[in-house]
């Protein structure tokens, strides 16, 4: 367990050990260029009379479903597992 001397919450915001900030900061950098790519991207395709139309978000829209469905019912699986026991397990 880690101890440190009691900060106020602005001094918290700034604490690097023992963060999960560590671990999360490639995947923010991850999605803050590829952000950056779309917005860039939008601009110089915006020129262009290709529109995009529906299908393609509906793709995304579908994948995205079926993805979350596959972890809701894998968390749900092994939570039912453990809550089945009851409380005296």
């Amino acid at each position: 367990m880690i101890t440190r001397p009691k900060l106020n919450w602005f001094r918290m915001l700034f604490v690097w050990r023992g963060s999960v900030l560590p671990q999360l900061l490639p995947r923010l950098a991850l999605i803050f260029v590829l952000s950056v790519a779309v917005i860039v991207m939008h601009y110089h395709v915006r020129s262009y009379p290709v529109g995009l139309g529906k299908p393609p978000f509906a793709l995304v829209g579908i994948a995205l479903a079926v993805s979350w469905a596959f972890a809701i019912a894998q968390a749900m699986s092994a939570g039912g597992k453990a809550a089945s026991c009851g409380v005296r397990c």
